[in-house]
């Protein structure tokens, strides 16, 4: 084979990775452009509740996971996943003890905005032992929310670690029930008849 013929292979070859990697780069970028909401619907789209035991990882697809107040500090995160007691089955969780220079009210209405703009409704709570708390559940009756006002002292002592002092101390949880065969889904919005899942009952007070 000639030396031009040996050239001409190798243009030929360079031509050709040249318009690969363009094709790849346009590819790249096309996906790049694509409006952040639609990825982030493709995501979701997929994100659903786990009928078998639910693990604290399947947990994260959903933004309520990691619904962080604006402009709070995590102090610590918190979650695990389904676990089986004596007393019956621990829901899996997720969440975060929060820090934020903003009074109680402002992050309480926060979260109500945006829960209640995502199918969420005001639900009783399913533990106490804060300074206040207001609880949230989901049309379908396995998944809760709450919101609650931590004691420093008393979640130092918890801890075993000191909270910073100053601010409003708090924790955001979100938690999903283990899956019951048959149950019915809770009622869109009432207080009667209340839903045949774990949480008791729905109602849309402000």
């Amino acid at each position: 084979m000639s030396i031009l013929s040996r050239r001409r292979g190798v243009n030929v070859l360079s031509a050709f990775a040249v318009a690969v990697a363009a094709i790849l780069i346009g590819w790249a970028a096309l996906a790049w452009l694509m409006p952040a909401n639609s990825r982030k619907a493709d995501r979701q789209s997929t994100c659903t509740l786990p009928t078998g035991s639910v693990t604290y990882q399947e947990l994260q697809c959903h933004p309520e996971a990691n619904l962080i107040y604006p402009g709070s500090t995590v102090f610590q995160g918190i979650g695990a996943s389904q676990t089986n007691t004596f007393d019956g089955i621990n829901p899996a969780f997720s969440g975060a003890i929060l820090i934020s220079s903003d009074p109680v009210t402002k992050i309480y209405a926060w979260y109500d905005s945006w829960l209640k703009q995502h199918e969420w409704y005001r639900s009783p709570l399913l533990g106490a032992g804060y300074v206040s708390s207001h609880g949230y559940a989901r049309v379908g009756g396995r998944e809760a929310f709450d919101v609650d006002i931590d004691n420093p002292a008393q979640l130092s002592a918890t801890l075993g670690k000191k909270v910073p002092a100053g601010g409003t101390i708090f924790e955001v949880v979100y938690l999903v029930f283990p899956y019951t065969a048959g149950a019915k889904s809770a009622p869109s919005c009432a207080s009667t008849p209340p839903p045949t899942g774990p949480l008791d009952s729905f109602y849309c007070n402000p």
